[in-house]
């Protein structure tokens, strides 16, 4: 089985909505995944009047995403959110297979520990759990990122729902409404929209 890019249509960022058309380069849709790519976050951020403490929130590949569907012929098929995505996916995963899709969605301690510009001691949470050090060391920025978000619609559940795209007689697309980025970024400095990392703009794909 392959896996295709299909790329969307304008320029997706925090907040807009984008739709892509799926091609038909093959005979069925099953897993499909949503590859969004981070901007890095770091000290040079202009209009910063000093030290930033910032982190992406927990579970971020989920968060930032306000809604994605399917539509075809254009009928709206299934419609989900990022906030029902997390609920389902804590209740219907087994403790191993969090562990790698916490890794896949960006719930690591890379993304959603604060950083420490001053690289103080921290008391953070892995001090608290007895963690090793190195896993609380602090950080001079939040680096980029390329997260993979597995999409939860009807045909991505098993084989035999995979969606058969030679039988369509219209071309289905699929739209994600990403959230506006105070939604999936916490700092403690007042921001302005000239920082830098309020500018760059997310990358993202469909496979």
């Amino acid at each position: 089985m392959e896996s295709i890019e299909q790329t969307f249509s304008g320029q997706a960022d925090f907040g807009r909505r984008v739709t892509c058309t799926i091609s038909r380069n093959g005979d069925l849709a099953y897993r499909t995944y949503l590859q969004v790519t981070l901007p890095e976050i770091n000290q040079s951020m202009k209009g910063s009047s000093g030290a930033v403490y910032a982190r992406w929130l927990d579970f971020v590949g989920e968060q930032l995403i306000a809604q994605v569907e399917v539509e075809i012929g254009g009928q709206r098929i299934d419609r989900q959110y990022g906030d029902w995505m997390h609920i389902w996916n804590q209740v219907t995963m087994s403790s191993e297979q969090q562990r790698g899709y916490f890794k896949m969605i960006g719930n690591t301690t890379q993304l959603t520990y604060i950083t420490d510009p001053t690289f103080a001691n921290v008391s953070g949470p892995c001090a608290a759990s007895g963690g090793p050090s190195q896993v609380c060391a602090p950080r001079n920025a939040l680096p980029e990122t390329t997260l993979y978000v597995p999409l939860l619609f009807w045909f991505c559940r098993n084989p035999g729902l995979a969606l058969p795209l030679i039988a369509l007689k219209s071309v289905g697309q699929k739209s994600i409404q990403p959230k506006v980025s105070e939604q999936c970024f916490r700092e403690n400095l007042l921001w302005s929209r000239d920082n830098e990392y309020c500018q760059s703009q997310m990358l993202v794909s469909c496979y």
